[in-house]
C-alpha cells in the first residue's frame, strides 16, 4: 500500500491551480486555498471542491449551502499564502483584499482571474476530504496569469513559450 508521504509526493507533481475558496458566515467572512477543484459538468454547470472534514471550513460550508470559488492569478499569490491555513479565525483575514457579493450571498474576490458563486448541491464523504459539489449560478471573468502550484513551489506558466524553451515553469521570489 501506498504511503501518505509517497501519495503526497506522487500528487505533488500534477501541476495545478489555486482557488481561494470564501464562505460567509455569522461571524463574518472566511477564505481557504484550495488547489483540489475542477470543473465537473456543462449542463448544469458544475464544480466540485474538496475539503478536509476536520476544518472549520468544511462546517461553515456545510451551514452555509453557497460558496464562491475565485481562481487566483500570479499577482494574488500572496493571498494563496494567507489562505492556506483554512479560514482563519483569528482577527480579519479579509483586510485589505476587495470583495464583491454575488448571488446567495458569495464573497467573491476582486482581481481575480474567474469567480465562480456556487450553490452547494451536494457533499459526499472522499477518505478524510468530502466533495463538495457546487452548482455555478454566476461566473465572473478577470485578467491575467494564472497562479501554478507544482510540486510545493508556486510559480506561473508561460503558455506562449517555444516548445524548445523548457521548462515552462518557472519559479519567482516575492
Amino acid at each position: 500500500m501506498v504511503t501518505a508521504s509517497e501519495f503526497r509526493q506522487a500528487m505533488g507533481r500534477f501541476a495545478t491551480g489555486l482557488t481561494v475558496v470564501t464562505v460567509r458566515t455569522p461571524e463574518g467572512i472566511r477564505g481557504m486555498t484550495a488547489n483540489a477543484f475542477a470543473s465537473v459538468s456543462l449542463d448544469p454547470p458544475l464544480v466540485l471542491v474538496c475539503v478536509e472534514q476536520t476544518s472549520h471550513t468544511h462546517r461553515r460550508l456545510e451551514r452555509s449551502g453557497s460558496m464562491g470559488v475565485n481562481v487566483l492569478t500570479r499577482q494574488q499569490r500572496a493571498l494563496s499564502r494567507r489562505f492556506a491555513g483554512g479560514c482563519p479565525s483569528g482577527g480579519d483575514a479579509f483586510e485589505g483584499i476587495e470583495t464583491e457579493e454575488g448571488p446567495h450571498g458569495t464573497v467573491l474576490i476582486a482581481g481575480s482571474l474567474a469567480s465562480l458563486s456556487c450553490r452547494v448541491v451536494r457533499i459526499d464523504p472522499a477518505g478524510d476530504h468530502s466533495i463538495f459539489l457546487g452548482e455555478v449560478v454566476q461566473a465572473r471573468l478577470g485578467q491575467g496569469e494564472p497562479l501554478v502550484y507544482y510540486r510545493g513551489e508556486l510559480g506561473r506558466f508561460r503558455p506562449n513559450a517555444p516548445l524548445d524553451l523548457l521548462p515552462y515553469w518557472v519559479e519567482e521570489a516575492l
